[in-house]
């Protein structure tokens, strides 16, 4: 599916409620400049119950194949490496939590 409009929190059909998408032009000046390429960059809006999104090494949500890593805390800001229906494989830009990884 398409990221919705930059700016705009997830609606119930996004996998990825508790992440806005930004456009080059939306991000903060210090992240601008780091090399985005192609790719998405992504806000953490959510996880604050929890302190954060929960991350694992891998695709797989199966713990014997993917471990949990880490929590990604709100604020941060990550770009898009790969996405599936379900979940984003991330590099971190700034923020809290571990610089790569996989969230749902």
């Amino acid at each position: 599916s398409q990221p919705e409009e930059p700016g705009r929190v997830g609606s119930q059909t996004n996998s990825f409620r508790a992440m806005r998408d930004l456009s080059d032009n939306q991000a903060p000046d210090d992240v601008v400049a780091a090399p985005l390429g192609p790719k998405i960059v992504w806000h953490v809006v959510g996880g604050m119950k929890h302190m954060g999104l929960m991350v694992r090494s891998g695709r797989s949500l199966d713990g014997q194949l993917s471990s949990i890593i880490g929590r990604l805390r709100h604020g941060a800001l990550v770009r898009e490496v790969e996405r599936t229906a379900l979940r984003l494989h991330f590099v971190k830009l700034c923020g809290e939590g571990p610089d790569e990884g996989w969230v749902s």
